[in-house]
């Protein structure tokens, strides 16, 4: 009896899976490590809101922190040079993110600001109810 050499026939498919394994563990990988948004200076605790709706991608940060100290994209400002900074950058989608300890009366003074410099788009930042972040 002679001994026959079986052929195995291979399926393309057969490479398919662990490129899909690699591709999954790439994912999961880039969840984890990644930082899809940008992080809060720690001193801003946001108040709760129930809308829901994300804010623009493209936006200028201006941070309202308990103390009163305002900053822009990082930079700290006086309310003077705050003034120069929105009369400049007017156009922009403003995103306002003030703790929730902020008084009513410190809020108005730079809402008021906001305003009288022709801000088009403001945005109040706030944390949707029952979230822990």
């Amino acid at each position: 009896m002679a001994l026959m050499k079986q052929s195995v026939r291979r399926s393309s498919d057969d490479n398919l899976i662990p490129m899909i394994n690699i591709v999954f563990l790439l994912l999961i990988f880039f969840m984890i490590a990644g930082q899809i948004q940008s992080s809060l200076p720690e001193d801003i605790v946001l108040p709760e809101g129930n809308t829901g709706i994300p804010a623009t991608v493209e936006r200028t940060e201006l941070h309202f922190s308990a103390d009163g100290s305002l900053s822009v994209d990082g930079q700290a400002l006086t309310l003077e040079q705050l003034d120069d900074q929105l009369v400049l950058s007017k156009e922009h989608n403003w995103v306002l993110i003030a703790d929730r300890t902020v008084t009513a009366r410190q809020l108005d003074e730079v809402l008021r600001r906001i305003q009288g410099a022709g801000v088009m788009s403001l945005k109040l930042m706030t944390q949707l109810e029952g979230s822990s972040t």
